[in-house]
This record gives C-alpha cells, sequence and structure tokens, in this order.
C-alpha cells in the first residue's frame, strides 16, 4: 500500500505576500516612478497618493498610467518579485478632463500571461496641472506568497 498526503502548515511570516506599488507614467523620461509603503497580506490597504506634476490637458492623450504590483522579498539578495500589473490610457478616462475624481477598480494581470492575479482601486485626478494618482488598496492577491503553500509531504510505503 502507498500512501501520499500534503498538508498545509502554519503560514510562515516570510511566505506572507509583502506587496508594495510602483507607479509609472509613460511615456516619458521626466515622470519618474513612484513607490508605495511596503504593507502585508492578500487584502493589502495602501489609501497613498502618488503627484505628477506639470501635467497638461493636451498631455492626458498621450500618456498611459502603469501600476506595477510587486511582492517584496524578505532577503536583501533576492530580487523582488512581481505579481501583476495594469495600464491605464488617460484618454480613455473621459471624466478626468471634467476634474472629477475618476475611481477605477481594475483586475492585475501577470506581464507573460493572461492570468488575472488579484483586484487594484485607484483614483485618479487632475487640476492645476498635478496629476494625482490614489492607490486605494489591492484584493484577492496569491495565497501563499509567489513560491506556492507551505506544508508538509507525507510519504508512507508499507508492504
Amino acid at each position: 500500500m502507498f500512501k501520499q498526503t500534503c498538508l498545509a502548515g502554519e503560514l510562515k511570516p516570510e511566505l506572507e505576500i509583502q506587496p508594495f506599488c510602483k507607479v509609472i507614467l509613460v511615456p516619458g523620461k521626466n515622470f519618474k516612478q513612484q513607490i508605495s509603503a511596503v504593507k502585508r497580506g492578500r487584502n493589502a490597504v495602501f489609501n497613498q497618493e502618488f503627484f505628477f506634476d506639470n501635467i497638461t490637458t493636451e498631455e492626458l492623450d498621450s500618456k498611459t498610467l502603469q501600476i506595477e504590483v510587486f511582492h517584496q522579498s524578505t532577503t536583501k539578495l533576492q530580487k523582488d518579485m512581481e505579481i501583476g500589473e495594469i495600464c491605464v490610457p488617460l484618454k480613455d478616462l473621459t471624466q478626468l478632463h471634467t476634474k472629477k475624481e475618476v475611481r477605477i477598480v481594475e483586475e492585475l494581470k501577470f506581464k507573460t500571461n493572461a492570468k488575472k492575479v488579484g483586484k487594484i482601486s485607484i483614483t485618479t485626478a487632475i487640476l492645476n496641472g498635478v496629476l494625482t494618482v490614489g492607490i486605494i488598496k489591492v484584493d484577492d492577491l496569491p495565497k501563499w506568497g509567489i513560491i506556492g503553500a507551505p506544508g508538509k509531504l507525507e510519504i508512507s510505503l508499507m508492504l
């Protein structure tokens, strides 16, 4: 008889997802990326605003808001891993021209395939040449970080 089980153990803190966001306005060399604070967990609340100065209403039609969500590595030698991203052409946000705040809930997608890896809630507004991007929260990120579920593998072989 052969028996194999895989039991999930307790989630170790170093395996818990630690998301942060990079906010980039493309194209353009004058617009540097801005990075959010690191949070903890699958449903992280950021409530953080980012400001891009000297944006004209004419530029809105040629710019795209790119937000990438990463998992912060727990060790200094490892690279942060990208969870997913969204790209929102600002020309598609017609309400932005009316100076109203625009709320967006968008599915995060992994770069190499269209797999959905969570949701991001953001706001955008433009006033006096300043584009404000608010990262509200991310939801439903992968359960066990990027490397898979923690667990214990037990194999029994009875002869």
